[in-house]
């Protein structure tokens, strides 16, 4: 699998089955872009500074006004 230089934006991907999802893909060689609710789950994230991690917190997926 050969995501180089793409961006994927990954919902859920600070969570723990999401996590899985980020590190094959950044194994993969994609930028990750996270959005992120709960800021309690970036405590036990391990790719927080990872260079191809942008993670943007408050965000309320269930809210389209955010979402947009």
């Amino acid at each position: 699998m050969n995501f180089n230089d793409l961006h994927v934006v990954v919902t859920g991907g600070t969570g723990a089955l999401g996590l899985a999802v980020v590190q094959r893909l950044l194994t993969a060689g994609a930028t990750c872009q996270l959005p992120n609710f709960d800021p309690a789950e970036l405590e036990q994230f391990p790719h927080t500074d990872h260079p191809n991690v942008q993670i943007t917190t408050g965000v309320d997926l269930t809210d389209e006004v955010t979402v947009a």
